[in-house]
Order: structure tokens, then C-alpha cells, then sequence
């Protein structure tokens, strides 16, 4: 995509087992069920939100899902959906915010969030997931560095961080925030 401004042309990523693509208000009923999983949850990044994004209001939660469709109106950050391709149902969603807010220097930070189901919080899913968001994410979005959440917990998306290349953040950007990596 390159110089096509992602917040006009939403792109949408595809990997065998995946589809990465825009977040609809359609979405909210799958969604759901991987934002009332209590052991999803746990996984989930609130950082700098005012919301832990655990739900067991379905209304409240669609409420939320129209905030993230209004996000991107605005050009603030894209969330889009997981969708998995076995089944054609959304599992769980991924944003990415392009900032310089925790920048050290002139860097373009790409904040990525990833809120997914906990069946799919394994290694090769997490494997395939960033490797979609590293090949596609830093041109789409023309950012300098991705930064991203994985408690002490997220043992899965720790070993697919550290095989993908991403360091802890501290040194690297100035982010106020624990268990923070950076690519």
C-alpha cells in the first residue's frame, strides 16, 4: 500500500489461517465472546485508556466498538477484526495507533493493541498474526517502530516477540508503562 493513507483506504491483510480487516459495527456480536473471556481479558491492553475492555454488558461493549469505528473516522487509529478463515467468525481484533507520543526522538511509534480469544493465544497463531503485522503495518502505516503489550503471562506472544526480533521498550522509546516490547 505505501503512500495510500490507511485511514482513507483501510487495507486488509490475509495469512492462512487469518483475515486482517477493518472493524464494522457487524463485528460486535462475535466479538463478543472474546471480550466477556475472563482468561482473554487478562491479556488485553487498558494502557492509557480508562477501560480494561472486559465486558459483560453486550450493550456496553457495542457502545465501545462504535468509539473504535468514530477512532478511525477521525484518524486516530484502526482497529481491525480477526477473522478466522476456518470459520468466517471475528475472534478478536487488532489497532494500531501511528504516534510520537512515546517517541525519544523524531520516530513514528506504531502502538499495536492485540485483543484475541484464548483458544487463539498460542504460539503458531501469535506467529502468524505478526507476521502479517510486521510485513504489512510499518509501510501501511509509515512508521519508524512497532511497540507492543505482552504481560509475564503471554508466554505465546513473548517467544513470538523475541523470535521477531522485538526488545523490551525501555531503552527504546518512552513509554511509562510495563511489559512493553519494540520492533
Amino acid at each position: 500500500m505505501g503512500n495510500v493513507n490507511p485511514f482513507i483506504n483501510c487495507p486488509k491483510y490475509e495469512a492462512n489461517s487469518l483475515i486482517l480487516r477493518k472493524l464494522n459495527i457487524g463485528d460486535s456480536e462475535e466479538l463478543f465472546s472474546c471480550y466477556s473471556d475472563p482468561l482473554a481479558a487478562k491479556f488485553f491492553n487498558g494502557d492509557n485508556c480508562g477501560d480494561d475492555f472486559f465486558y459483560t454488558d453486550f450493550d456496553k461493549f457495542k457502545k465501545c466498538v462504535e468509539y473504535w469505528i468514530k477512532s478511525y473516522d477521525i484518524q486516530d487509529f484502526v482497529r481491525f477484526s480477526i477473522i478466522n478463515k476456518q470459520n468466517s467468525r471475528a475472534i478478536g481484533t487488532v489497532e494500531i495507533c501511528p504516534s510520537y507520543k512515546y517517541s525519544k526522538g523524531k520516530e513514528k511509534i506504531g502502538i499495536l493493541r492485540i485483543d484475541i480469544e484464548s483458544l487463539f493465544e498460542t504460539k503458531d497463531f501469535m506467529e502468524e498474526l505478526y507476521t502479517v503485522l510486521i510485513g504489512n503495518l510499518y509501510k501501511d502505516f509509515q512508521v519508524d517502530f512497532l511497540l507492543t503489550k505482552a504481560i509475564p503471562q503471554a508466554q505465546a506472544r513473548i517467544e513470538v516477540l523475541n523470535k521477531k526480533s522485538f526488545a523490551e521498550a525501555e531503552a527504546k522509546c518512552n513509554i511509562p508503562f510495563e511489559d512493553y516490547y519494540i520492533r
